[in-house]
């Protein structure tokens, strides 16, 4: 299981005449990881962006932790132009409390790639998990969402801090699903 895709790899498993008729949305996430780890990703936006229809969204998920200052303002350029086209900075808080559910992100990284993608005209997007180290920089964190020139401000309800009380955020912010499991687990024991 590689580590990193390559562009090769990349293409080899979206050919272009996938790209063109049967991908709707292309979204570049890691789940354990991040897109701008691979070594290759301009060139995979790169080739996206080259045979993706204009109608099909393009869209890239990171920390904003990783990479180059010039790496960041290629993405920006490959991404600018087209409304369905855009990246997602997943910042979980502000300088003192992002780091505590994204290990190893760098305030300091973060602010230049957003920086970096000010010369760019693509969207740009934030996204907030809330937790309980963090729920009270909502607010905060939508007001620099705005001044560092974002296009738009989530919140995300989740569940990873299952097993973490410490990290559950007050049940305004818990994920309906969690509610549900937590609902179908007390019938359950109900029935027992």
């Amino acid at each position: 299981m590689p580590t990193s895709i390559t562009e090769n790899q990349f293409k080899s498993w979206f050919y272009p005449d996938i790209m063109r008729n049967r991908v709707d949305r292309m979204m570049l996430c890691g789940n354990q990881g991040d897109p701008f780890a691979a070594k290759d990703i301009i060139g995979i936006l790169d080739y996206c962006a080259s045979v993706l229809p204009a109608r099909r969204q393009l869209v890239t998920h990171s920390n904003g932790g990783l990479r180059s200052e010039e790496v960041w303002r290629e993405a920006g350029k490959i991404l600018q132009g087209n409304e369905k086209w855009y990246m997602w900075f997943s910042i979980d808080g502000l300088e003192d409390t992002n780091h505590l559910y994204r290990k190893n992100a760098k305030w300091k990284s973060i602010m230049t790639a957003i920086d970096a993608g000010k010369t760019r005209k693509c969207k740009i997007r934030w996204k907030f998990i809330v937790f309980k180290h963090n729920q009270h920089q909502i607010y905060l964190a939508k007001e620099l969402s705005k001044k560092l020139g974002f296009d738009d401000f989530k919140l995300e309800h989740s569940d990873r801090w299952l097993g973490r009380t410490d990290l559950m955020p007050d049940r305004e912010f818990v994920d309906n699903i969690y509610k549900q499991q937590k609902k179908i687990l007390v019938l359950s024991l109900i029935h027992i």
